[in-house]
């Protein structure tokens, strides 16, 4: 999932734009102080995908508005991802000492993802097979495949 705010000096607050891995919209936020033209604006030229909203940013550009529109990228905690990757299931042998080290040494984009890739690698996981070390999941990198 992407998050996207816009926010601007001509209005109080923000707007937030989520969109699926698909690059789909998913959720509209509006928590802003829009007068009507603004709001108006959004909705005729509501972005449904990434690649739209990447036009929208620029045409608000080429209109000279002030608007920003920015990626956000939210910190997840690495006992958050810990506890996500092994919900229900044996730790086995990983080292959580490991996979905190080489989790701090990533980006914040990277932990993102390895976050969000969970639930698909454990969905392609055959009968029987057993998960990846903690560890060498995120060395493995297995989200930018």
């Amino acid at each position: 999932m992407k998050e996207f705010l816009m926010t601007s000096p001509q209005f109080e607050g923000e707007i937030e734009f989520a969109y699926n891995d698909a690059g789909g919209l998913i959720r509209l936020d509006i928590r802003a102080n829009l007068n009507p033209a603004q709001y108006q604006y959004i909705v005729k030229n509501l972005p449904s995908s990434v690649s739209g909203l990447m036009a929208f940013k620029e045409n608000l550009k080429a209109i000279k508005s002030p608007a920003d529109i920015r990626e956000v990228v939210r910190k997840i905690d690495f006992d958050v991802f810990w506890d996500r990757y092994f919900a229900g299931r044996n730790k086995d042998n990983s080292s959580k000492k490991k996979a905190r080290a080489k989790w701090e040494r990533m980006s914040r984009a990277d932990q993102l993802k390895a976050y969000q890739y969970i639930n698909k690698y454990l969905a392609g996981l055959g009968a029987g097979i057993g998960i990846k070390y903690a560890e060498t999941y995120l060395n493995s990198e297995l989200w930018n495949n």
